[in-house]
């Protein structure tokens, strides 16, 4: 009996050391796992915007650089630009280089007009031009003068600006002979703008004179200033009372019927040294009735640069010359130069 208790009882422990092991490893299962530990990643995010800022940086240099780069290259165009303007103002076309006076090789923004024009006998001014629909603006000066015997209207060739004018000082001798002259930087030169198509310059002119109120003028028409100047005087009898075609461009274009209808006097001028103007020019005088010219000597395109006094000279003869009764009685036969 003892020996079945002992037994028993033996039995009753194994199995109890065998449920507390059970229970033991079910506690255990049903544990949450436990998540690995986080590492700080401060030092990772640091590096990343210090990389960020030293590229910004870097894009703001090159940037900055390339502003730089470009600027001077601008710099260095705008003065190509003006060093070949000036060289444009050597009036190199068919005959050789006519050197400026030195005070027109210096640039337009130079040039203190006010200055020149405050001594009282000449007014500056910009006038608003509309030709077929367009707004010009465009920048004349004339003299001042309450009374005199009639207008000069000067015009300008591809090269220069009004100011040519000033230079040789044509405006001067044509004021102290009592006329008033009035010079304009034609539309697209100097400060006038925009430019005129051909095909419309003509008309242009006649509302520029139309504008400024000018009154059966005298013309000089330089070389380009002829694209203006002869249709005015070709299809609009009446307007222009003389002309002064130095070497005009667009004459060649001209039929010798269109150059006999011609009642105005014009004096043709041009450089024995231009061959294209003297084939025009031999055109013009054979078939103008009015017509007188001025053949100069070794003269190139733009001979009345540095010829100044004697292309004055001849011009304010000219200019009394068609204000008077002189060319009332003359014929194709009695033609002569001035």
């Amino acid at each position: 009996m003892k020996l079945v208790i002992l037994v028993a009882m033996a039995w009753f422990g194994v199995a109890s050391v065998q449920a507390q092991a059970n229970a033991d490893v079910n506690v255990v299962a049903k544990a949450p796992p436990v998540s690995p530990p986080v590492l700080s990643n401060t030092t990772g995010t640091t590096n990343s915007t210090e990389v960020a800022k030293k590229k910004k940086k870097r894009g703001k240099e090159l940037a900055q650089k390339l502003r730089t780069e470009m600027e001077k290259k601008n710099e260095e165009k705008t003065l190509q630009n003006k060093q070949q303007e000036k060289i444009k103002k050597n009036d190199v076309l068919q005959g050789g280089v006519v050197p400026l006076p030195a005070k027109d090789l210096e640039e337009e923004e130079d040039i203190n007009e006010a200055e020149y024009y405050s001594k009282g006998e000449y007014k500056s001014e910009t006038v608003e031009v509309i030709s077929m629909g367009k707004l010009y603006t465009i920048r004349t000066v004339r003299a001042k003068m309450e009374n005199s015997k009639g207008d000069v209207l000067l015009l300008h060739g591809n090269a220069y600006t009004h100011t040519i004018w000033k230079d040789i000082d044509t405006m001067d001798r044509i004021r102290e002979a009592g006329f008033r002259p009035i010079s304009v930087d034609l539309p697209g030169k100097g400060l006038s703008q925009p430019k005129a198509p051909e095909a419309v310059r003509g008309q242009w002119l006649l509302d520029f004179i139309g504008t400024m109120g000018i009154k059966d003028p005298v013309v000089v028409a330089p070389s380009m200033a002829g694209t203006y100047a002869l249709p005015v005087v070709l299809n609009s009898p009446g307007i222009i009372k003389g002309l002064v075609a130095i070497a005009p461009s667009g004459a060649s274009k001209v039929a010798d019927e269109q150059w006999r209808n011609v009642t105005i006097p014009v004096n043709i001028m041009f450089g024995a040294n231009d061959p294209l103007a003297y084939v025009s020019a031999a055109t013009m005088f054979r078939t103008i009735k009015l017509a007188s010219r001025w053949k100069v000597a070794n003269g190139t395109h733009a001979f009345y640069v540095n010829k100044g006094p004697e292309f004055n000279r001849r011009l304010v003869k000219f200019v009394k010359k068609v204000y008077s009764t002189y060319f009332s009685n003359r014929t194709l036969e009695s033609k002569q130069g001035l």
